[in-house]
């Protein structure tokens, strides 16, 4: 009977033992499981807030992403994408309606570039204009790179930019550098000057015009280069350009040598983008040699 309790009292002591490692390592894997759920929730909130700052400075720089399935010829867009080509974000466009987004002028460049893409495994980078119903015209920047041996594209993906304000600024850029192009070297002479008369640019054939190098004009008022009686019909003309109105008259404007040049002036006020008048331009074009005619006409004639 000793022996037997013996047996009995080390057999609980054996099941208590149990039971406190087995506790302990439930314990154990229970701390590991909630560990690892926290882990995955730190992850998830980490990557939540990675997404929001990438869709953020996508939004800021204007940069979109996209995603095509080969296989299916699906895509998926980022928000920023489908705010960019004014696409409801309820739609999941394909690829031959996203094309269509562009003008059908540039479809066909568009839709060559993913074609080489997927056949050849060629990346492109397109400037593109872009037209949606709801904002104005833009220009975006479309890159794609394919994934995968050339044929045999598993799928393309890229970024799509807005680049309106720096092609616009290009394009802006141009148009000057061919204004000035023209100004420069066209025989017409062309005289700028501030509301207050005083010259803040000629052209070469301006110069011709004056007979005085271009920096001896420059902050010269016009009054500087005519006579009393001409310098009535410069403050006559000023008038109205201060009226905001251009138009045409004939003046004789005198060289340094003391000889007179007929001209005709072709005078255009110039606003800024405030609508405030900050001078005016004028096309002038040297007709001393028509008035030569006409003198000489009419000295025959009598």
């Amino acid at each position: 009977t000793f022996v037997a309790g013996i047996a009995t009292w080390a057999l609980g002591i054996a099941a208590l033992l149990f039971l406190s490692v087995t506790a302990r390592r439930a314990q154990g894997v229970m701390r590991k499981y909630v560990a690892l759920r926290v882990a995955e929730a730190s992850q998830a909130e980490a990557l939540r807030a990675s997404e929001n700052l990438l869709a953020r400075t996508g939004a800021t720089a204007g940069v979109g992403g996209w995603e095509l399935d080969v296989a299916t010829q699906g895509l998926r867009l980022t928000a920023q994408t489908y705010r960019i080509h004014g696409i409801a974000a309820a739609l999941r466009p394909d690829l031959a309606t996203y094309i269509g987004h562009y003008p059908v002028a540039h479809q066909a460049r568009v839709r060559a570039a993913f074609d080489a893409a997927l056949s050849e495994g060629r990346p492109f980078d397109l400037e593109l204009p872009l037209a949606t119903a709801d904002s104005p015209p833009r220009w975006v920047r479309l890159i794609g790179q394919p994934h995968g041996e050339p044929g045999s594209v598993e799928r393309l993906s890229g970024v799509v930019q807005d680049i309106t304000q720096t092609k616009n600024a290009e394009l802006a850029l141009a148009e000057k550098h061919q204004l000035t192009l023209l100004v420069q070297t066209t025989g017409e002479g062309y005289w700028f000057v501030d509301t207050q008369g005083v010259t803040t640019d000629v052209n070469r054939a301006m110069c011709d015009i004056l007979g005085r190098p271009r920096e001896e004009i420059i902050g010269q008022r016009i009054f500087a280069f005519v006579d009393a009686e001409n310098a009535a019909v410069f403050r006559r003309e000023i008038e109205r350009r201060a009226e905001g109105h251009a138009g045409g008259y004939e003046i004789r404007l005198r060289r340094p040598d003391g000889s007179a040049v007929d001209c005709h002036n072709n005078a255009t006020p110039i606003f800024d983008t405030a609508g405030q008048r900050i001078g005016s331009i004028g096309m002038w074009t040297d007709i001393s040699a028509r008035k030569r005619t006409e003198h000489q006409l009419r000295a025959t004639s009598e």
